[in-house]
C-alpha cells in the first residue's frame, strides 16, 4: 500500500495544474480532529505520511469515521473499502504532523486516476463507515480546495476494530409502590392511616392469642426489614389492596445502617414481611422498609399501628340438652328430618304442663315460639345430635318473622302448654348478643293428655296389617316409639307406640 501511494504521487504529478496565482493556497494542517462512533480508540500510526490508526471494540454493526474540515479548505475527498453511516462522537485531535510539500491535481482527474490505480471511487465527504463483520479495514482523505486535490498530503486511515457484546442495561432503582397488598389473620379490619408517611391502621377483634399482618413485598424489592414491639406468627387470610399513595424521593441506606438506627428508637428490625402481635395487649406499633441489595428505602418506611382485642370465640350449637318436664312426662329425641326435635309424652294431672331446655355454656338464652304460651322438674339430657352450619340472623328481624307466622314469640328456656290443647307445638333458637342461630332450630312436639282422659289409642305391639304415618303424613315402615296415625280396615285412628 505503501509503494502504491508512493507510486500513485508519482504519477499524479504528471498531470497536476497549479491554482490559479491569486487564489491563495490552503495549508495541509499539522494535525486533525477526528471524530468516531462507538467511542473507539483514536492514535496517530507511524506509517508513511499522516496516517490514523482506530483500534478498538463497537457493539453497533457499524462505525463511522469522521475527520472535521480545517480551515481554509472546503473539504474532503475520501475512499474506502466499505462505508454506511451512524452518528459519531466527540472530536479528538491528533498529534502534530509535518506535511510535504503540497502536489495540486485537478479533481476530475485526480477520482478518475484514483479509481483506474487503487479500484475505490472517491467522493465528498469527511466521513467513512465501516461494518465490523470485517475486522481490518482501510481508507484515504484528500484536502481539496474549489476544483483542485492537494495530492500531495493524503491522509491514511488504517482500522481494526471488533464487534463488542452489548452491556446489558443497568437495572433501575425500584420505586416504592403507590399501594400495599395487606393480609392478616382473624379477618381484621385494614386501613390507611392518616399518619406521616405510609401508615397501615389495622383493628378488630381476634378470637387467637395471637393475630399476624403480613405486607406483601412489591415487584422489583427483594423484600423487607420489618420490626416490632411484639412478635410471633400463625397463618393468614385473604390479601386486601389499599389506596394510592405519593412516595417521596428515596434515601437509600445501606442495610447494617438502617438497623442501628433503628434500634435507637428501640426496634430490632429482621428481614421478613410479617409480623405477628400478641392479643394480650391492644395496641402494637411496627415499621416495615422496603429493600434491594444491600440498600434501602429509608425514607419511604411502612408504618404500622394496631388495635385489637380479644374476641370471644362463636358459641357452639350442642350436641345435646338437657330438658325439664312437669308432671314428669316421658321426653326422647324424636326422628323428624334435620332438626333437632324433642318429643313429650304421656299424661298429667293438671290443667297445665311445662318444658324447659336448660341454656348450654356460651349461650345468653332461648327465643320461643309456641302457640299456646300459658313450669318445671329434674333435667334430662338427651342423646347426641350433629348441628348444621350456623345461621346468624338479628333477633328482632327474627321475631318478627316468627310472630308474623302466627306464633307467640318471648325470651325464655321454657313453654308450657294446656293439657286441654291437642298437640300443642313450639320450638326454640339459642341466641347470642341479639343474634340468634337460625340454622339449628330445636323443635318440641307433644303429646300430653289429661291424666284420666285418653284421646289417643295406646299399643305395645305394631300390627303387621296395618300401615302407620307420622303426624308430618310420611309413611314408617318400622314404627318406634311415639305418635302415629294408623290405617287399617279402613279406618284411621291415632296411637301412640310405647
Amino acid at each position: 500500500m505503501k509503494k502504491l501511494l508512493l507510486l500513485f504521487s508519482s504519477v499524479a504529478l504528471s498531470f497536476s495544474p497549479m491554482l490559479a496565482q491569486t487564489d491563495a493556497e490552503p495549508v495541509f494542517p499539522e494535525s486533525f480532529k477526528v471524530t468516531t462512533s462507538c467511542d473507539l480508540n483514536v492514535e496517530q500510526g507511524d506509517d508513511y505520511g499522516y496516517t490514523i490508526l482506530v483500534t478498538g471494540e463497537c457493539p453497533d454493526d457499524t462505525y463511522t469515521i469522521t475527520l472535521e474540515v480545517p480551515e481554509g479548505w472546503d473539504g474532503f475527498l475520501c475512499g474506502s473499502d466499505n462505508d454506511a453511516n451512524p452518528e459519531v462522537e466527540p472530536l479528538k485531535r491528533l498529534g502534530a504532523f509535518t506535511p510535504g510539500e503540497p502536489d495540486w491535481q485537478d479533481m476530475e482527474g485526480f477520482c478518475t486516476f484514483y479509481e483506474m490505480m487503487m479500484g475505490i471511487p472517491l467522493h465528498k465527504t469527511n466521513s467513512i463507515t465501516f461494518s465490523v463483520e470485517e475486522e481490518e479495514h482501510m481508507g484515504f482523505f484528500y484536502l481539496y480546495k474549489g476544483d483542485m486535490v492537494e495530492a500531495g498530503n493524503g491522509i491514511m486511515l488504517n482500522v481494526n476494530v471488533t464487534q463488542k457484546e452489548a452491556e446489558p442495561e443497568p437495572e433501575p432503582d425500584p420505586v416504592f409502590p403507590e399501594s400495599f397488598e395487606v393480609t392478616t389473620s382473624c379477618d381484621l379490619d385494614v386501613e390507611q392511616g392518616d399518619e406521616y408517611g405510609f401508615s397501615i391502621k389495622v383493628t378488630g377483634e381476634c378470637p387467637d392469642e395471637t393475630y399476624t399482618i403480613t405486607v406483601e413485598v412489591p415487584e422489583g424489592w427483594d423484600g423487607f426489614l420489618c420490626g416490632s414491639t411484639n412478635d410471633f406468627n400463625p397463618d393468614v387470610e385473604p390479601l386486601k389492596r389499599l389506596d394510592p399513595y405519593n412516595p417521596m424521593e428515596p434515601n437509600w441506606m445501606t442495610i447494617d445502617d438502617v438497623c442501628m438506627l433503628m434500634q435507637f428508637y428501640g426496634l430490632t428490625l429482621h428481614k421478613g414481611n410479617s409480623l405477628t402481635f400478641s392479643v394480650e395487649e391492644e395496641e402494637h406499633m411496627g415499621a416495615l422498609f422496603l429493600y434491594k441489595g444491600d440498600m434501602v428505602d429509608f425514607t419511604n418506611g411502612i408504618s404500622l399501628n394496631t388495635n385489637v382485642t380479644k374476641k370471644e370465640p362463636d358459641p357452639v350449637f350442642p350436641e345435646s340438652f338437657e330438658v325439664t318436664t312437669s308432671c314428669d312426662l316421658d321426653v326422647e329425641q324424636g326422628e323428624d328430618w334435620g332438626a333437632y326435635t324433642v318429643l313429650v309424652s304421656g299424661k298429667c294431672p293438671d290443667d297445665t304442663y311445662s318444658i324447659t331446655l336448660g341454656v348450654p355454656e356460651g349461650w345468653d338464652g332461648f327465643l320461643c315460639i309456641s302457640y299456646e304460651e300459658l313450669n318445671a322438674e329434674p333435667l334430662k339430657r338427651l342423646g347426641s345430635y350433629t348441628p348444621y352450619e350456623t345461621m346468624w340472623v338479628d333477633l328482632d328481624e327474627f321475631s318478627q318473622v316468627a310472630a308474623y307466622m302466627g306464633g307467640a314469640v318471648s325470651l325464655s328456656n321454657t313453654i308450657t302448654f294446656s293439657t286441654a290443647s291437642e298437640e300443642p307445638t313450639g320450638a326454640f333458637y339459642l341466641y347470642k348478643d341479639n343474634m340468634v342461630d337460625a340454622g339449628n332450630g330445636i323443635f318440641v312436639e307433644t303429646h300430653v293428655t289429661k291424666d284420666g282422659v285418653s284421646g289417643i289409642e295406646s299399643i305395645e305391639t305394631v300390627e303387621s296389617n296395618a300401615r302407620y304415618y307420622n303426624l308430618q303424613g310420611v309413611e314408617v315402615e318400622s314404627p318406634k316409639a311415639g305418635i302415629y296415625m294408623k290405617v287399617a280396615n279402613g279406618k284411621t285412628t291415632k296411637v301412640l307406640v310405647k
